[in-house]
């Protein structure tokens, strides 16, 4: 039995593979086959193996290779002792993988946009199908016929391929790579599972579990999860350990359901919004950083009294709609988690939709030469949504009690500007270094 596993940070995904023997019982890791490339992105050669990054997905047809998804890429394995990892698509064009299948034919990989992103706004996303005999790939999109680029899901039917999103299903033909037809289904949630079996396709919707006949008729089997106690309305939160296990309650509710247009899911999130505005209270003001150099980073020791949480309020001055920008860099040995903006008041807000890493390897920030790795984001959050004289939170949480060293500054812009690069940034705040092979 093959075992894929991994662990993804900001600027450190990390992982490997392995192979369980059932009948001895004994695990055999490949991790020294798993040879890290220099860049972190690309090609990998047979001779240098596979990147040390989780693995998102792994097939093996009975008479095939072992097909792995990770780090943004498809590889071939052809066995234990070989060392033969092969790149069969070296790079899956920014798109989110789903899912992995394969026969002794094709592989075919649905994708969806990462976080945040749209088909209105990228071209990621689609299914990446790969020919095995030619040693081809070729991806489809919109363009090609399908609905959208949000797929989750796919089913080999013998050189046909099922591929499920976000309210439909299409039938795709391998061979010729041409839809053949898309069936609309009634609920806009994703599809998350398929499976071909005998003259019925079966998948997964939301909560749902659901059969495709012959003759193009849609089942429930079942249409509802039932209500259990840990997905009800609940206490308010009043220590940062239930604020962690409501986090995991509403992130498996996001997953059932695919969307946070539930009852269930809003309920949790007043709640957890409720208790980092009560504890918020006693985080810092501070004001923005003055645009004049790197000096003006901000040196803050995070998560020192051990709390699993930290951060900061900040109001914002400007008598426009205004947009915040901050570049914040942390030590990758300490324990944090995410983060988060959220205003004091309790009034609507989108919030952060992106995030992005350098690329640049700068020369003149303060953590340079700091002797240790730090992890680096750089962030707008745009659209206009600050308001003149009101307070927001700044919320960073932690996994465990281990402090964190950060280094952060941020700044107000005028909504109007748009300002929204890495570039507008790393000049506010004086930032200068060299360009990183293959970032961008």
């Amino acid at each position: 039995m093959w075992v894929g596993f991994g662990e993804s940070q900001p600027l450190s995904s990390k992982g490997g593979l392995g192979y369980l023997k059932l009948s001895e019982n004994h695990f055999v890791g490949l991790m020294s086959e798993l040879l890290a490339t220099p860049t972190g992105r690309g090609p990998v050669t047979q001779s240098e193996g596979a990147q040390r990054r989780y693995i998102t997905g792994l097939v093996k047809p009975p008479a095939g290779p072992l097909w792995a998804l990770a780090s943004s890429q498809l590889l071939r394995y052809d066995g234990p002792g070989t060392n033969a990892w092969k790149s069969a698509i070296p790079y899956l064009s920014g798109a989110a993988a789903a899912d992995v299948i394969a026969n002794n034919d094709y592989v075919v990989v649905p994708c969806h946009e990462p976080n945040s992103w749209n088909s209105t706004q990228t071209n990621f996303g689609g299914v990446f199908v790969y020919d095995v005999r030619k040693m081809t790939h070729r991806r489809l999109t919109s363009t090609d016929g399908l609905p959208d680029n949000k797929l989750h899901a796919a089913a080999l039917d013998g050189k046909k391929a099922w591929l499920g999103g976000e309210g439909f299903l299409t039938l795709l033909d391998l061979p010729s790579l041409r839809v053949e037809k898309t069936i609309p289904l009634l609920s806009a949630l994703p599809v998350w599972s398929m499976a071909a079996a005998g003259n019925d396709l079966w998948f997964s919707s939301g909560p749902g579990l659901y059969r495709l006949s012959r003759n193009g008729e849609v089942d429930s089997i079942q249409r509802d999860l039932p209500q259990t106690e840990s997905n009800a309305a609940g206490p308010e939160i009043t220590d940062m350990q239930s604020a962690r296990e409501l986090f995991k309650k509403r992130e498996e509710v996001y997953r059932t359901y695919g969307t946070a247009e539930t009852s269930e899911f809003r309920e949790m999130t007043a709640r957890y919004n409720r208790f980092v505005r009560r504890v918020a209270r006693d985080l810092p003001l501070m004001t923005p950083s003055s645009r004049t150099g790197t000096n003006h980073f901000a040196e803050r020791i995070m998560n020192k009294d051990s709390r699993g949480y930290d951060g900061f309020r900040f109001r914002s001055t400007l008598i426009e709609p205004a947009d915040f920008g901050w570049i914040f860099a942390y030590d990758l040995r300490g324990s944090f988690q995410r983060w988060f903006i959220l205003p004091v008041e309790d009034t609507p807000m989108v919030g952060f939709t992106d995030s992005n890493t350098p690329k640049l390897a700068y020369t003149n920030a303060p953590w340079t030469g700091a002797g240790e790795q730090f992890g680096v984001q750089i962030q707008f959050l745009h659209d206009g949504q600050l308001s003149q004289g009101k307070e927001y939170i700044i919320w960073l949480e932690f996994r465990d009690e281990r402090p964190t060293r950060f280094f952060m500054a941020f700044d107000l812009f005028p909504a109007a500007a748009r300002h929204r690069s890495r570039t507008v940034l790393e000049g506010a705040f004086g930032l200068s270094g060299n360009p990183i092979r293959g970032r961008f």
